[in-house]
Order: C-alpha cells, then structure tokens, then sequence
C-alpha cells in the first residue's frame, strides 16, 4: 500500500477539498482542525501534526507525548477503493512507519481515543497485531504496543 507523508500544504488542500460523505468523514474525526479559524490553514503545523494519505484514508499523528505517539485522527478521505480495509491501512502504516518512528523516539506505545467507528477499526486491527488492547471510559482508547527488534 502506498503510504505518503503530506507536508501542512498538501493536507490543507486535502481537508479544503473535501465534500459530501468525505466531508463528514473528516468534520468528526478531526476535532481539532475542524476548530480551527476557516480563513486560515486548516491543517495543524508540521510541529503539532505528522499528516499521511494511506490508500484513501487520511491519518494525523501527534508526537509531542514523550512516552507515546498519539494517533490523533483518522478518517476515509478520497473516493479512490482502497486495496484494504481501514484496519489493513492502519496496519502497514504502522508496521512500515509508525513503529520505527517511535522506535527512533524511545516511544513504548501508540495511543488513541477513538470514535465509535474508531472502535470498530481497531476490533479488526486487534486481530492483524498482536498485543493491542481496547479500553472503555468517557472515551474508548486504544493503547498499540511497539514491537522493539
């Protein structure tokens, strides 16, 4: 699967051109670029936010935690079929650059609070990782273990 890094340009455009079901998509996952002036960028600095297209799905990363890289949002944004579900995209962007971003870090885990639909995505990654645990609290929140080689 074709992983891009988007630099803030590439994801402001991104985010601009969003309509309909990718709109919305992308209005309840990104809580806080959706908050953001409208007259402005839309994408978060490049030293708040990592941006990455996988297939059509458009995922933002935060790693200011010290101890974990945080998936901030994700959410299907471009009618292209991808060639796997959103799990299977989470797993190859994790496998071939979240986990040895984390590794060049120090970073022992990769967090997330997740959307009801973010819980249904994480349920199937449960079964393509190992070691990822599902948590319930005002917030469903995924804690993804990194493989130390």
């Amino acid at each position: 699967m074709l992983i891009q890094q988007l630099s803030q340009q590439r994801a402001d455009a991104l985010m601009k051109s969003l309509n309909g079901i990718y709109f919305k998509n992308w209005y309840s996952a990104f809580h806080e670029e959706r908050s953001l002036p409208k007259t402005g960028s839309v994408a978060l600095p490049e030293d708040k936010r990592t941006y990455f297209l996988i297939e059509s799905y458009l995922v933002g990363i935060n790693d200011g935690n010290a101890m974990a890289l945080s998936l901030s949002s994700f959410a299907r944004a471009l009618s292209i079929h991808p060639a796997g579900s959103c799990a299977m995209c989470l797993k190859d962007l994790f496998e071939k650059r979240l986990f040895l971003i984390c590794r060049q870090q120090g970073k022992t885990q990769i967090v997330a609070k997740l959307e009801p639909d973010g819980v249904r995505v994480f349920n199937e990654l449960q079964s393509l990782i190992p070691g990822i645990q599902l948590t319930s609290g005002f917030y469903w929140n995924a804690l993804v273990p990194v493989p130390f080689l």
